[in-house]
């Protein structure tokens, strides 16, 4: 409408109230504006297109090589025994667990006694670690080398990483049996800030009849340089470990 002249000057009427008779129609603030307008357009061109560098974008080099992810199946063939429960609003599939796998020959649970005698305060209360820390306890107690530990949640990867710990710890213990703790430094990190602080607490207690300090390193809770220079095992988020390292 601002294009046509008459039409533009309906909109003048309208947002002033006033018509050409009128006194100070032509000096409204609207016309100046609905002139600019028109100059604005004007500037564009015949294709309406606004004047500037454009880039192009190729849509088939931004595409996922491997195609869509998206599960279109009507059908899923689930395990033998799984069974469906229909409910109000919703269906229940109930899947049955996967059976263990047989032990491997000469495989076998290791026992918590069986342990060097200053690792064993830590596992309190076990009798046995579990497989996967079955298999692993010796690389991470008795070598230096570098390990990937990768499972689900519950099976003890944090166990394992305290067997770490400890292999650490056990090189700068005493004959007496104290420990020279300001010889040494541990970092923990933990993927999200809500995991820090189940793990200063989780290793606060395991570690606490060895008297080490375990403090906490995020962006709400920040240590002095005293305080770091008095612990023992700073467990911290990724972001926080580059910062301070």
């Amino acid at each position: 409408m601002r294009s046509d002249n008459k039409l533009a000057k309906i909109l003048v009427q309208l947002d002033t109230g006033k018509t050409e008779d009128d006194e100070g129609y032509g000096n409204s603030s609207r016309t100046s504006k609905i002139n600019k307008l028109q100059m604005d357009d004007g500037s564009q061109g015949m294709t309406g297109q606004v004047p500037g560098q454009r880039q192009v974008l190729e849509l088939d080099e931004l595409a996922f090589t491997q195609g869509s992810h998206f599960m279109a199946n009507k059908r899923c063939q689930l395990p033998d025994g799984s069974f469906r429960k229909q409910r109000k609003g919703y269906e229940e599939v109930h899947v049955p667990a996967l059976k263990q796998v047989p032990f491997e020959d000469k495989e076998e649970l290791q026992p918590i006694d069986k342990l060097p005698k200053y690792v064993q305060p830590v596992f309190e209360g076990f009798k046995t670690l579990n497989r996967i820390q079955s298999r692993l306890w010796r690389s991470a107690l008795e070598s230096d080398e570098n390990m990937l530990l990768c499972a689900p949640t519950g099976a003890g990867k944090t166990n394992v990483a305290l067997l770490c710990m400890m292999r650490e710890i056990g090189k700068h213990i005493n004959e007496d049996g104290t420990i020279n703790a300001d010889d040494f430094k541990i970092i923990y990190v933990a993927p999200m800030k809500s995991l820090v602080q189940e793990m200063v607490g989780n290793f606060g207690r395991r570690l606490a009849c060895y008297n080490l300090t375990v403090s906490e390193l995020t962006g709400d809770h920040q240590l002095t340089r005293e305080q770091i220079a008095a612990t023992q095992v700073i467990v911290c988020t990724l972001k926080m470990g580059h910062h301070y390292t």
